[in-house]
């Protein structure tokens, strides 16, 4: 018999710092009879990726003068894996980049992926590759592959959905 997915948190809207700091809170008392490594890979793998909607989404919401992006994110605990997924809107071209990045990461194993990084934090001086460096850190995080597709919107705009399975004993 399979075992039901359950919702843990779930979130649809404007995603400003509040938003990033409440739901990490909900996320540490949630899981507080896990063990700390556990708590702590699920608590910087959602703020990597819900950063990501704040910074990157096509989405843009103004909350309290400032502009902010705008997705979805969800936890949810299915058998031995917690899985972490949002989703927001992108720019189509983006869109292509972030498939791209995804597969990269995906074909490379742990060792390859830390020096990834390593040259990815080296670019950062030069050009904005934050949110490729934030997904490499998450396959890092999660020992495990990106799940991701692109569902296009219109001529210029797709929505890019990711998530990840972090095993509950893979501490």
């Amino acid at each position: 018999m399979a075992v039901a997915e359950k919702t843990l948190i779930a979130y649809q809207g404007p995603v400003d710092m509040e938003v990033l700091s409440f739901f990490g809170k909900m996320i540490k008392k949630i899981l507080v009879d896990k063990e700390q490594a556990l708590i702590t890979r699920i608590y910087k793998i959602y703020i990597e990726l819900v950063q990501n909607i704040s910074y990157y989404s096509a989405d843009i919401k103004t909350i309290n003068g400032n502009d902010v992006g705008s997705g979805a994110f969800e936890i949810m605990e299915n058998g031995e894996v917690y899985k972490i997924s949002t989703k927001n809107m992108v720019r189509k071209n983006d869109g292509y980049r972030l498939l791209n990045n995804c597969a990269e990461i995906n074909n490379l194993n742990t060792s390859e992926l830390r020096m990834l990084k390593r040259i990815k934090r080296r670019e950062l001086i030069k050009v904005d590759t934050g949110a490729h460096i934030g997904l490499i850190h998450v396959g890092l995080l999660a020992e495990n592959k990106l799940n991701y597709k692109i569902e296009e919107l219109n001529n210029d705009y797709s929505v890019f959905n990711i998530s990840i399975n972090v095993k509950k004993n893979a501490i």
